[in-house]
This record gives structure tokens, C-alpha cells and sequence, in this order.
């Protein structure tokens, strides 16, 4: 559940392109990908440049800095959302897997699995509800949206009526003939 040149092509995007992404040291497998990660995220924090000498610098291994000069060859005809989108792809996976995983263990450590069954529905319902209700504010924000959308033309309609309007009335005032 994951791909070496996909991580690569992501670091050259960050290091070399500049790209701002949000990257943990979960969205990698490879060791020294999670150290540069890492590296970037506290540069970042810092407020200092990002780039080969600030990386190196800070994990002080004479290797990296080939390592990471190399990162270009990485970068096939893949755009840049799209290599994220699978990187963040992956990190779903590889989490969803370990979070299989703990429910095993779990599992096998509970000594009243109803107890356990109980706990799991719970949960579930908590998730569906959240899920419902971020779907109900979706809705809302929606629909209030278009409600302000549809009220400014509207008002911005009679403006322009009575801006019409009174266009009008000016011209005909003037145009009046004077006994």
C-alpha cells in the first residue's frame, strides 16, 4: 500500500517545486522519506526555506543530499494532484488496515465479545450520525446560499427598476413643457 516513486515524485514537488502540501511522516513508508518529511514540517513551522542544504542541515547525513538531488527522476508525466491523490490514497489504506488490525487484537483480548459487539455499534451510530449531520449542515449552507444568491438579484432587479424608474421620471420632468 504504497509506492516509492509516488513518495519521491511528492518530496521533489515540495522540495524542488515549492509545492505547499499538508504531509505527515504517516503519508510514508520509506525510512528517509519520513525524515525529510519530518524536516520540511519543522522548516516550515520555523518559517525557514525549504531546500537541499536547509534538509541536510538538519539531519546531518552526508547521503540525503545525493538522495534528494535525485528525487527529479521520480517525476513522470504525472501532475501534481494527481501523485498527491494517490499518495493520501495509500495513507487511508495503510490506516483503515491498521485500524483492522487493532480491532483483531481487540477482539481476541475481549473476554465478553457482546460487550465488544456493543461498543462497535455504538461507535458506528456515532459515525453515521456525524455523517448525517455534516450532510444536513451541507444542505443548509447549500440552500442559504442560494437563497442569498437569488435575494441579491432580486434586490439588485428592483434597483435597477427603480433606478429605471427614476430615469425616467427625470427625463419626462425635464422634457415637460414649461406654461
Amino acid at each position: 500500500m504504497f509506492d516509492e516513486e509516488i513518495e519521491k515524485a511528492i518530496l521533489y514537488y515540495v522540495i524542488f517545486e515549492k509545492e505547499n502540501l499538508e504531509l505527515t511522516e504517516e503519508d510514508f513508508m520509506i525510512e528517509n522519506h519520513k525524515k525529510i518529511i519530518k524536516v520540511i514540517n519543522n522548516l516550515k513551522i520555523k518559517k525557514q526555506e525549504i531546500s537541499l542544504l536547509t534538509i541536510q542541515e538538519q539531519i546531518k547525513d552526508k547521503n540525503i543530499l545525493k538522495y534528494m538531488a535525485n528525487l527529479g527522476e521520480f517525476v513522470h508525466k504525472t501532475s501534481l494532484e494527481t501523485t498527491y491523490e494517490i499518495l493520501k490514497k495509500y495513507t487511508k489504506q495503510r490506516q483503515v488496515f491498521g485500524l483492522g488490525k487493532k480491532i483483531q487484537l481487540e477482539i481476541k483480548e475481549e473476554e465478553n465479545i457482546d460487550i465488544y459487539i456493543e461498543k462497535i455499534i455504538k461507535f458506528k451510530y456515532t459515525i453515521c450520525s456525524s455523517i448525517t449531520v455534516f450532510k444536513k449542515q451541507k444542505f443548509r449552507t447549500r440552500n442559504l446560499f442560494k437563497y442569498t444568491i437569488c435575494s441579491s438579484i432580486t434586490y439588485f432587479n428592483a434597483l435597477s427598476r427603480i433606478s429605471i424608474l427614476s430615469f425616467k421620471y427625470t427625463i419626462c420632468s425635464s422634457i415637460t413643457p414649461k406654461k
